[in-house]
């Protein structure tokens, strides 16, 4: 009889914080509603043409990427934990839309499968067992809010560089946004 080797995967994780000039609530709001999102999101160089959240526990979301060069990328994942104006919780995966052409309005969900079909009609190749998480806190400080993102499970450095790299992209973009909005006001 042989012996069963056990594998264990080391994941890692990062953190990135802000400062800004806003309230935890209207922060909150830019994070979960499409129509705020997609006017801040992304690093620089990515716009966010496309969002949809589904805000409760077990509610799906999914935010398109146009990169530079032309190509789309759907971030998507499920809500865990929604604490209202004070923590998010979810899952992340990435989609590139060209390797996804499968059409299926039926939500698959599998702990083990390696290819799923979800409602938003593409095809994921990341398993759920495998995405990674994402918490984002909203801490409020006299006249301005800090945001912790803290970005878990990543499988490799590099990714996690790219990461670090979209965060801190994605946290600059919110600041910008919030004080045009304040400007307007």
């Amino acid at each position: 009889m042989s012996e069963a080797r056990v594998v264990h995967e080391q994941r890692l994780n990062l953190i990135v914080r802000r400062i800004i000039p806003a309230s935890a609530e209207r922060l909150f709001d830019a994070w979960t509603q499409p129509e705020l999102l997609t006017q801040w999101w992304g690093p620089e160089n990515v716009e966010c043409p496309d969002a949809e959240v589904d805000l409760k526990v077990g509610g799906n979301y999914r935010i398109a990427n146009q990169m530079d060069d032309g190509n789309l990328l759907w971030i998507y994942g499920q809500f865990e934990t929604i604490e209202r104006p004070h923590k998010l919780v979810y899952t992340w995966c990435i989609a590139d839309e060209r390797s996804n052409n499968k059409k299926n309005n039926s939500e698959a969900s599998s702990e083990t499968s390696n290819e799923t079909v979800h409602s938003d009609g593409l095809e994921h190749s990341e398993s759920k067992a495998k995405a990674e998480r994402v918490t984002v806190h909203f801490k409020p400080l006299v006249q301005s809010t800090e945001v912790i993102v803290i970005h878990e499970q990543i499988a490799t450095n590099a990714i996690k560089e790219s990461h670090t790299i979209g965060w801190n992209g994605c946290l600059d973009g919110l600041a910008n946004f919030t004080k045009a909005v304040i400007k307007k006001q």
